[in-house]
């Protein structure tokens, strides 16, 4: 196994802490029923860790008819996405620990339904984290590996700046999807709405959660993720952000019946009060194109601010330069009920 890089301690703030705390109790009694406990007192080989990963996943990740997205699926496609990246960097002749990206991208969303703040825990990787690391000890693995795991899995909260490559390649590998292909993007997108329906309860229409989703989305899209240069266009661009924001933007029209509107500008040449100003409509979604990852995240701040005051819900992604690329999507289909059906 190869030694990473040591993350940073969380701090206080609510966007950008290098990576959560390590907390030493919490009130959760955990039974791990069938899972495959080796003895404690010996460090267990990687081929035993893979294997005990393996065999846990049936008995921690629910059906698609209890988390239509997060279910048992999931981690597996996040696996196979951080293959694609795991190849790129290597091809690069860097070295990254394949068995860290592996456990962690199959353990990173168990117990995605507990209660994680009534917990004490700040996120839902927080708690996967902490209880991924206790996991892999009681079987046998070494403090080392289990803790790269943990800030491995870290990496996929909002609030966490990657640092070490295993870290890039998580977030890049779990946030894969929503730079993929416009039909998938929209069929994920549906089973989120899906999702939160029935494990929170909330009933907003198909146009609200897109809505809210980018606005979620946003945390994520001011970061620089990429882990490779494979993951640039050939003109420089971001291939997910640019792939990302045309989704979204594509999505966000066409879940609101074609009748919103899409703009798109550079606040590099603007001051901060004129790339305000240009924040204006309720019904338009925003992509502004921002050199520098600080900059953009005390743009986004001051533009969520502005919205909060004005009373908008205005969807802003803050995103790298696309050096002239077109990110406008085009018309996508007419979004109907029996579209959604068929997903």
């Amino acid at each position: 196994m190869l030694v990473t890089q040591q993350s940073q301690s969380f701090g206080p703030e609510p966007i950008n802490p290098p990576v959560a705390p390590i907390p030493t109790d919490r009130p959760l009694t955990i039974t791990f029923k069938n899972a495959p406990y080796l003895e404690s007192r010996r460090t267990a080989s990687m081929a035993e860790i893979r294997k005990a990963t393996e065999e846990f996943i049936p008995n921690s990740y629910p059906d698609h008819t209890v988390l239509p997205f997060h279910g048992f699926e999931h981690p597996y496609q996040v696996a196979r996405d951080s293959t694609r990246f795991i190849g790129r960097i290597q091809s690069e002749s860097k070295c990254i620990d394949v068995d860290v990206l592996y456990v962690a991208s199959l353990l990173h969303d168990i117990f995605y339904k507990a209660p994680f703040e009534q917990l004490g825990f700040s996120s839902r990787e927080h708690l996967a984290g902490h209880r991924t690391y206790e996991i892999l000890r009681t079987w046998g693995a070494s403090e080392e590996f289990a803790r790269a795991v943990e800030r491995t899995i870290y990496a996929t909260d909002f609030r966490t700046t990657a640092l070490t490559l295993e870290e890039k390649v998580m977030k890049a590998a779990d946030l894969f999807n929503i730079a993929d292909a416009y039909d998938l993007f929209k069929a994920n997108a549906m089973l989120l709405h899906q999702e939160s329906q029935l494990v929170f309860g909330r009933s907003s229409s198909f146009a609200d959660f897109v809505k809210g989703a980018i606005n979620y989305l946003s945390l994520y899209a001011f970061r620089e993720i990429d882990a490779s240069q494979w993951a640039r266009l050939p003109n420089g661009a971001s291939e997910w952000h640019v792939g990302f924001a045309r989704n979204a933007a594509a999505l966000y029209i066409e879940s609101n019946f074609g009748r919103a509107r899409f703009s798109t500008f550079c606040a590099d040449d603007l001051s901060t009060e004129d790339a305000l100003r240009a924040v204006n409509d309720p019904d338009t979604m925003y992509v502004i194109e921002a050199d520098g990852e600080e900059k953009r995240e005390r743009l986004l701040h001051a533009i969520d601010a502005k919205k909060k005051l004005a009373g908008l819900n205005s969807p802003v992604l803050l995103v790298p330069p696309t050096y002239g690329l077109k990110i406008q999507p085009e018309q996508p289909p007419h979004f109907s009920l029996t579209d959604r059906a068929q997903h």
